[in-house]
């Protein structure tokens, strides 16, 4: 029972929870699964198989997994078992059992959901070389059935805690103005805030697209996969800058996330999104405070920021040339500025 515990853990060992499952239930083989809701793979654990039984899964025969399709549609907390699925015959038919289970040594697979969302699906798997016959009442019942039941509370509780977690952290950034999202290594979206929803859904520029990030120019969404490949490798946060449309870019935070925001043992990334544009003005009040101006000299910083020269402001207030001139002046001297240009550059940090 100490197991099931253990599933609270911001980290869990997964495989020693799947090692003294798999002990219990008799299994030569043990995986933990995490899909997402579009049915892409998230995740998979596994003990008691070799490199090359996960390299087949991953990279094909998780897509025709004829046991987890059933745990679809059987849902959380019932067992699925292979021998008991359909004929002998049928089965044996199955590109799944014939081109995967026999030719890793698996006679029998059973899976027990540990959660059946439609944002996510979870679940624990056991495969074994010789047929338990009618598996799926024996894991039901007695000390078994319990110990499987206890774990399958810890996990939902866990998915609480992760939930909670998550909703926090939106809210928290959503007061800043800043969007959320936790992306998986495959770029499949695991969560997005409300305001990264809105964000991704605007267009032109980075998007959702059947559950996964999406640009309609390729070189985009590279730059962004691999910055994401980046963190992964380095652990470093990055920073990346998307073309939003003209005159408007998504700046992206990228980082590790952390492992509360994990639900399973899954390599995830959590996003922070903010939109920039070109047009913002800069505000004189802001300006003033920050670098000590005057009100008369602020404005002036401001007006040259948002692109005007000092002869259209002069015009625009009806103050001489000559008076803007030595604003620009003060100004140099204040913010320590060998040219103009070095103003606006300055006045831009804050208006960003």
């Amino acid at each position: 029972m100490e197991a099931a515990h253990h599933i609270a853990d911001p980290a869990p060992p997964w495989e020693g929870i799947l090692a003294s499952a798999a002990r219990l239930v008799g299994a030569d083989s043990g995986t933990l699964i995490h899909f997402d809701g579009d049915n892409e793979l998230v995740s998979v654990t596994s003990i008691g198989h070799g490199e090359d039984t996960a390299r087949d899964y991953t990279r094909y025969f998780c897509n025709i997994d004829i046991v987890a399709e059933q745990a679809k549609q059987s849902g959380a907390g019932t067992w699925v078992d292979t021998n008991a699925m359909m004929s002998s015959q049928a089965l044996h038919r199955t590109e799944y059992y014939a081109d995967f289970m026999c030719k890793h040594g698996m006679a029998q697979s059973f899976v027990l959901p540990l959660v059946e969302l439609p944002s996510l699906r979870v679940g624990l798997g056991f495969q074994r070389s010789t047929i338990l016959h009618d598996a799926g009442r024996k894991l039901a019942s007695g000390a078994t059935g319990e110990y499987f039941r206890l774990l399958q509370d810890a996990f939902l509780e866990r998915h609480h805690a992760f939930d909670v977690h998550v909703q926090t952290l939106e809210a928290t950034f959503a007061g800043l103005g800043d969007a959320l999202c936790l992306v998986g290594a495959n770029g499949s979206v695991l969560r997005v805030s409300a305001l990264a929803g809105a964000l991704l859904a605007e267009g032109p520029g980075l998007a959702i697209r059947r559950g996964k990030l999406w640009h309609s120019e390729p070189q985009v969404l590279q730059y962004v996969t691999r910055a994401i490949g980046a963190v992964a490798r380095g652990g470093v946060r990055t920073r990346v800058h998307v073309p939003g449309g003209w005159g408007h870019v998504l700046s992206i935070d990228i980082a590790m996330a952390p492992p509360r925001l994990r639900l399973t043992s899954e390599t995830a990334f959590l996003l922070r999104l903010q939109k920039n544009s070109a047009f913002t003005e800069a505000n004189a009040d802001e300006l003033a405070g920050f670098f000590r101006l005057t009100v008369a000299e602020s404005r002036v910083l401001a007006a040259l920021a948002n692109g005007h020269a000092a002869a259209d402001y002069a015009a625009m207030n009806g103050v001489s040339l000559n008076t803007v001139k030595n604003q620009i002046r003060a100004l140099m001297e204040k913010m320590q500025c060998s040219r103009q240009v070095e103003l606006v550059k300055l006045a831009l940090l804050i208006k960003a």
